[in-house]
Order: C-alpha cells, then structure tokens, then sequence
C-alpha cells in the first residue's frame, strides 16, 4: 500500500539524518533490517484485517442465503396431527410417534399463546428429560418468568405468533433410544420457523430432550413419486408387441 511505503521511507530518512560518514554504512545495515521487520510486521496487520473484514462481510449476509447453502434433509411430514390424548393429564408415552405429536402440539400452543406459561411448564415438568428438569425448570418461579418474558416478545411482535405448524416423522438412532424430529410453523405475518426437536427414552417413555431454531428440511412427497413413476416408459400401459404379431406383420408383406 503506498501509505506504507511513504511510512517506511520516512523512518528512514530521518534516521540517517543523525549520522556521520564513519558510521553510515553501519547505520544503513541496521536501517535496512529494521525495514524488513516493519514490512513484515506491517503485512501481517493487513492480513488480519483482510481476514477480519471478512468475517464481517460473513456475518452480514442475510439468513436466508446462508440457509439455501446448507443441505436440507430430506423429510416425511405426518399425515395427521391430531393428539387423542389430553397431553396434560397424560403421564408417560411409549410410542415416539404419538410423543412427537404430544411435543409439536405442546411447544405451537405456547409459541401461539394457546397455552400460558402455567400449561407449558406443567407439560415439561411431566414429559422431559431428569437433565432439562434438573437444569431448566428446577426452578419453577424463574422457569415461568422466562416462558412469559418470551411470550411477551411475541406479543409485541404479533407477526411471528404462529398460526399453523406441521410435524415430521421421527428419525431414530440404531438403537432406537433416541430421535429427532421438525415442526414448521407458519407465521401470522406469512414467514416459515423450523425447529428441530430432540427426544429421548428413559425407561419405557420417551422424554422431550431439547428444542432449537434450524435450517428448512425438504418435505418428501410420496404422491408425486408415484405420478412419475407412473409416467415412466417402463410402467406405460401400453400392450407389448408379441413375437406372433411380428411374423404376422412380415406375412401381410
């Protein structure tokens, strides 16, 4: 940059100034080992600006291109929602399909202010896991204090108050002791959330683990599979020419 060369050049004009023929040539060997510990220094300050510079430019993309450049996974969203249960007064869950539908129903009525804080606790002190319970909601004054505070901020912003949420199925280990799952919620004011849920089974129950905002996943449609396969050359309905219609063909001419 010419800034640092202007810098360095200066530096050394005035160092000489001070000196006399006898030690000049000295001098200039020192001069000029110090230039190159300046450039040096000097080359490593901007290239830690050009990295920090970089970061920022990082930083300020807009979410939404960041999540197109993540891959979404692949995802069956259940046909039905619907919870037969009074998940409230239901104490356990042996089945992570129906405790998927428990959970998604449980965390959409709180974000919709279906549910006060009151309901919402209840549900987690119930169905999660005894590490949320003894780090989370072992306090229950402060837990509630938290879960209105956040419905506070939903009801200033009343465009991010869910009014539609949609489930998937559950993704299990290889053991089959633990999951995951996604809810999207529609938004009032049009806007998709996707969050991933995390379960897991203590004993015979399956236990609600954690929750946190995540990349879009790309629902599978089974029906359009079907059409296309439908579609195919392979699968046309069409009759097959049979060696008989051949030779009868060869016959007529």
């Amino acid at each position: 940059m010419k800034w640092r060369s202007v810098f360095i050049s200066s530096l050394v004009s005035v160092t000489l100034l001070g000196c006399n023929n006898k030690g000049l040539e000295s001098e200039i060997d020192r001069v000029e080992a110090l230039k190159k510990d300046l450039e040096k220094e000097i080359q490593a300050q901007e290239k830690v600006e050009e990295e920090r510079m970089e970061a920022y430019q990082e930083m300020e993309r807009p979410l939404d291109e960041i999540l197109e450049n993540i891959d979404k996974e692949d995802m069956r969203v259940l046909e039905s929602k619907e919870i037969k249960d009074l998940i409230l007064e239901k104490e356990t869950f042996t089945s992570e399909v129906e405790f998927s539908k428990a959970v998604a129903f449980a965390t959409y009525n709180f974000f919709s202010m279906k549910w006060n804080p009151e309901e919402y606790y209840e549900f987690l002190s119930k169905q999660s896991t005894t590490y949320y319970k003894e780090n989370v909601l072992d306090n229950k004054k402060q837990a509630l204090q938290v879960f209105g505070n956040v419905q506070g901020i939903l009801k200033e912003q009343k465009g991010l108050i869910p009014v539609d949420y949609e489930v998937t199925e559950v993704v299990l280990d290889k053991n089959g002791n633990s999951g995951y799952f996604y809810r999207k919620d529609t938004l009032a004011k049009g806007d998709e959330a996707f969050y991933i849920i995390s379960i897991v089974k203590e004993g015979d129950s399956w236990k609600f683990e954690s929750e946190s905002p995540s990349a879009p996943y790309e629902k599978i449609d089974d029906n359009v599979k079907e059409e296309k396969e439908e579609e195919s050359p392979e699968n046309t309905d069409a009759p097959k020419e049979t060696e008989e219609d051949v030779e009868n063909e060869h016959g007529e001419e």
